[in-house]
């Protein structure tokens, strides 16, 4: 690394360490349900770009809980709206995160209240 002050003088600095230069990865996913009663059972599909063998993926489900790997499945079981985050690290250095809020939709499961129908003469 060389350094200057903008008035000419320059300072150089080696490092014994490598300078690692990574490619940024676009994480991305999408989910097999994302709305229904508990227990809602829900697989993710890893669309992520810019990765390869050295990436790893940690995913926060929204109700407390992280998994890692490339295509997750998990089974919602208590009613709520979730925020799921995917982020993708490459070769340890490069980090990028996707959120879809209120992204899961997980119902109370109590049906409507019965709809009453008059009929007019």
């Amino acid at each position: 690394l060389i350094t200057g002050n903008g008035t000419g003088c320059k300072d150089t600095l080696v490092s014994p360490n490598p300078v690692i230069v990574g490619t940024m990865p676009v994480p991305s996913f999408t989910a097999s349900n994302t709305t229904g009663c508990p227990p809602l059972p829900v697989q993710f599909t890893n669309n992520s770009l810019n990765t390869d063998s050295t990436t790893t993926f940690t995913w926060n489900l929204g109700n407390g809980l992280t998994t890692t790997g490339d295509e997750p499945a998990h089974i919602y079981q208590l009613p709520g709206i979730y925020t799921v985050t995917l982020t993708a690290v490459n070769n340890g250095v490069c980090t990028a995160s996707y959120v879809l809020n209120n992204f899961i939709n997980v119902n109370d499961g109590t049906p409507p209240p019965p709809v009453l129908l008059k009929v007019s003469a």
